[in-house]
């Protein structure tokens, strides 16, 4: 098989045990969580912005964006919320190229996964700790989600995505995520959010905000619509 062993990597349990969430970031990240969840299932008159570059390359560079977002925030919070944009891996159609801070810490150099999940990591943590907003980040591989799920308020699943079971599921989430749709792949991943509220032994059925992303007329993209909430099954946490 055309696989290499490089070296083993820490458990995410290890990586979130060495670089911890501080308690009071964490309680910011529930009050947004919160505000969130309202917006999408219509108890908000709220708007979400989320907004940012598609690639968070550079730690410092994001953090001085975003300090410069929550400022604006601060000025419209009464009618929108802002979610910055950290996305920490490049999808490639054919593999080759920058494939983001997670594989490639540094641009400069080779690309060292380790050293990356930990980049992603504490960017995110100075982020909110600087700026008291809680962000966004593609979870192009969901293998990433859990050195992150105590961190993010909002995951995007990648165009690229859309038609990949183990993304379509979206059952391993428990913040609001972002399924970009062409119209033609509408109907496929609709069917199956439908079927996965097919009861499953030991999974329980919660609520979980799900936004579309749909194209505004062909040939265009970019609108959202709001789909309101649909149960899907959530696995039990310990």
């Amino acid at each position: 098989m055309s696989f290499e062993f490089i070296k083993k990597l820490p458990t995410p349990a290890e990586i979130r045990e060495e670089y911890t969430f501080p308690r009071e970031l964490a309680e910011i990240k529930q009050s947004r969580d919160l505000q969130i969840r309202d917006v999408i299932t219509g108890k908000s008159n709220k708007f979400l912005v989320i907004i940012g570059p598609c690639s968070a390359d550079n730690e410092d560079s994001v953090c001085d964006y975003i300090n410069r977002l929550a400022k604006v925030n601060d000025k419209v919070k009464d009618k929108l919320i802002l979610i910055p944009r950290i996305y920490t891996n490049k999808p490639r159609t054919t593999g080759e190229g920058y494939k983001g801070i997670v594989h490639q810490p540094d641009p400069e150099k080779q690309p060292d996964f380790l050293t990356g999940l930990i980049a992603m990591r504490k960017m995110h943590i100075r982020a909110v700790a600087e700026s008291g907003l809680t962000a966004a980040d593609e979870m192009l591989y969901c293998e990433n989600w859990s050195f992150v799920d105590d961190l993010l308020s909002y995951v995007a699943i990648g165009a690229r995505s859309v038609e990949d079971q183990q993304h379509r599921l979206t059952v391993f989430l428990q913040q609001s995520a972002q399924v970009p749709l062409h119209t033609a792949l509408a109907e496929k991943y609709l069917c199956a959010v439908l079927k996965n509220k097919i009861p499953h032994d030991a999974t329980p059925f919660l609520l979980m905000p799900l936004i579309i992303t749909v194209p505004a007329r062909p040939g265009k993209l970019g609108m959202s619509c709001r789909a309101g909430v649909l149960p899907l099954p959530i696995p039990e946490r310990g």
